[in-house]
């Protein structure tokens, strides 16, 4: 998929990376990893590269199709894959394996505000859609729900200073399906 963008960014390419391709874009994700995440929620390479090896797992990378620039990365897995995270085995579908977990969302400082992370989040809406899920969740910093354009979420639960960022953070549920769609 090669989405239009705004403000100099002439074609996005969005990827889907199989785990036996996670080499090849380890390095720049992980460095995007480390410049989005305070150190209490950053992932490590292991965990990410977990679920781009993962059967159930979606992880996508946005690239800048002029200079082949990974600009963003989305990883997600069923939710039963995510149990570590706290309290999400207290979702009501925990168990029924039809619920997919947004694990991470980064885009490069310098390409954000540009819809890139939207761009990621909706492609991975598309394919769990697509491969039968019924459900997306992800937690996301207090106020972002609402600030979604393009996808409908619903918050489920609030967790306060959130993995010790001092920072709410929003248990949401997304729609998987847009309005218009």
């Amino acid at each position: 998929m090669k989405p239009k963008l705004s403000r100099m960014i002439d074609t996005l390419e969005l990827i889907r990376i199989p785990g036996n391709r996670w080499k090849e874009f380890e390095s720049a994700i992980i460095q995007i990893e480390n410049v989005s995440f305070a150190p209490s929620i950053r992932d490590e390479a292991e965990t990410l590269q977990r679920v781009a090896e993962s059967a159930t797992g979606i992880f996508l990378v946005a690239r800048v199709s002029d200079h082949f620039q990974v600009v963003g990365y989305l990883a997600a897995d069923i939710i039963e894959n995510c149990g570590d995270v706290s309290r999400i085995q207290t979702d009501p579908h925990f168990g029924q394996r039809d619920s997919i977990y947004i694990v991470s969302v980064a885009v490069k400082p310098s390409y954000r505000h540009r819809g890139i992370g939207m761009a990621l989040q909706k492609e991975c809406l598309r394919i769990a859609t697509r491969e039968g899920y019924i459900r997306v969740t992800a937690h996301v910093a207090r106020g972002t729900t609402a600030k979604m354009r393009g996808i409908n979420g619903r918050v489920l639960a609030t967790a306060e200073n959130w993995y010790d960022t001092n920072t709410a953070f929003e248990y949401t549920l997304l729609s998987l399906s847009s309005p218009g769609e």
